[in-house]
């Protein structure tokens, strides 16, 4: 496991997992389940990812965000992996969805050599408590999850929460010099680095703690921002807490972003 992705686990295992800052649990794992109907796909999800033909009962964390329109966003940080797409179906409790993986740990690739591929998965939902099912890739690799419904997808979403400076860390979790600052109507702004940040976040569902992100990144400074292109970087993005035990400090916001078919990041910001 390298640096980052333990540093990845680390990060989201303190915001949500609530295990490593102290504080109760936050999953919503094991309630009942929602009557048998058209299921509805949104929540923050984690639990564990398995590779067909890997050692046995190896399995990997996952962390993931979705909307109850259908956008998903999948992190695999031991395995310095990024997936993103839409849902294609959803009859009753079966999903079908389809979309990218991308590879985020420099020099990584998939089998046969690439750093992007077509993913896809068929799982069975039990609306905002549970997602199983079985995965594949186009460079050949499968696998199945397991993924359980956290209940800070329940704190709503708010431009004022959002609003404000904050500053991008890097993977030891050390600020990024020049912060990120998101005004009242959630403008994206960013001016540092040779790597500047024009853009929105928006809410899709007030009711639930995801946002949407869509930001154009350039390169001022040639070779500083692998991020940049002309493309916008698009994903989701959700708030949490550094001290679970202070109350809802909405005072992280993680956003998994990509410009399709070229790259996929995990960017960390905490408030300023």
């Amino acid at each position: 496991m390298g640096t980052t992705a333990l540093n990845s686990i680390i990060v989201w295992t303190c915001i949500f997992l609530l295990s490593a800052c102290g504080g109760g649990g936050g999953g919503g794992g094991g309630g009942t389940p929602a009557p048998v109907g058209d299921q509805d796909f949104g929540g923050v999800w984690s639990g564990s990812w398995t590779v067909d033909g890997g050692p046995a009962n190896e399995q990997q964390d996952v962390v993931g965000l979705s909307t109850d329109e259908g956008a998903f966003e999948f992190l695999l940080p031991e395995l310095g992996i990024r997936a993103s797409g839409t849902v294609v179906s959803i009859d009753g409790t079966t999903v079908q969805a389809s979309g990218l993986a991308y590879t985020i740990e420099p020099g990584d690739s998939f089998p046969g050599g690439a750093t992007i591929t077509g993913f896809s998965f068929t799982g069975t939902l039990s609306e905002r408590n549970q997602l199983t099912g079985e995965w594949s890739i186009d460079a050949g690799d499968t696998g199945s999850f397991d993924l359980q419904y956290d209940t800070v997808h329940q704190r709503g979403a708010d431009l004022a929460r959002v609003a404000g400076l904050w500053d991008w860390l890097d993977p030891f979790l050390n600020p990024i010099a020049g912060p990120f600052d998101i005004a009242a109507d959630g403008t994206v702004f960013r001016q540092a680095g040779g790597c500047d940040f024009i853009g929105a976040i928006s809410v899709p569902d007030p009711a639930y703690n995801v946002y949407e992100w869509n930001v154009t990144i350039s390169d001022t400074t040639p070779g500083s921002c692998p991020l940049a292109g002309t493309t916008p970087s698009k994903g989701l993005a959700v708030l949490g807490d550094s001290d679970v035990s202070a109350g809802p400090l909405n005072d992280w916001l993680v956003v998994f972003t990509s410009r399709e078919n070229i790259n996929a990041a995990a960017l960390i910001l905490q408030r300023f």
